[in-house]
């Protein structure tokens, strides 16, 4: 079976950077074999619909995802042996006062959510088909297909060679520009001109024992 593909959001939502799981669950199960399943033999293929819906409180995001499938014998979408429909319901709690706009709640419900319902998909069609005697479907691999931003979306900078680093606000000191102790960075400190140096030298303190008392 080739892997499911999914359009996934080119750019993050703010939601993917601040919602939190608190509930992931299986709220409806329906499953029927139909026009003698228990006679059929591998591979047969299948339709997978999915339908995403969102209830948004104060501080959660409940999203629904239902999935609708359906079996088939050779050739598919033609005399469906199989069908059963999973409704998962996911929630998510949010900081008081997080702006999220529409659109991100949904380019999150269409990517992280999605992602994190699948592998329970999986486990419970593959669970179905043991038991009622089918050969056992395993869902493939869902991969991510990104959606490339519209021509109205900002596109983030590209950096070449690393990251790019931020001086903090008002230093602008480069190599070799003086230092906040008056010095020239990387090389030895100097005393200003015209400064004397406190204390005797050893040659005047030698001298000084050298004259009679």
């Amino acid at each position: 079976m080739t892997p499911e593909m999914v359009d996934l959001p080119v750019m993050p939502s703010l939601a993917a950077s601040v919602a939190l799981l608190q509930d992931l669950r299986l709220a409806a199960l329906t499953w029927q074999v139909t026009q003698g399943g228990d006679a059929v033999e591998p591979p047969y293929s299948y339709s997978l619909a999915r339908e995403i819906s969102l209830q948004r409180g104060d501080s959660q995001l409940l999203y629904r995802v239902v999935h609708d499938f359906k079996a088939f014998r050779s050739p598919p979408g033609v005399d469906a042996f199989a069908e059963a429909t999973v409704a998962h319901e996911v929630l998510y709690s949010v900081p008081d006062g997080a702006e999220l706009s529409d659109a991100d709640v949904a380019a999150f419900g269409s990517s992280t959510v999605l992602l994190s319902v699948y592998p329970f998909l999986r486990e419970t069609l593959c669970s179905l088909t043991a038991s009622s005697g089918l050969p056992v479907l395993v869902l493939p691999v869902l991969r991510a297909r990104l959606t490339p931003p519209s021509a109205t979306e900002e596109a983030p900078p590209r950096v070449k060679g690393g990251a790019t680093r931020k001086s903090a606000p008002g230093n602008t000191r480069s190599r070799g520009d003086t230092g906040a102790r008056g010095g020239t960075s990387g090389s030895p400190r100097q005393a200003p001109a015209g400064t004397k140096k406190s204390g005797t030298t050893s040659a005047a303190r030698a001298r000084a024992r050298t004259q009679p008392k």
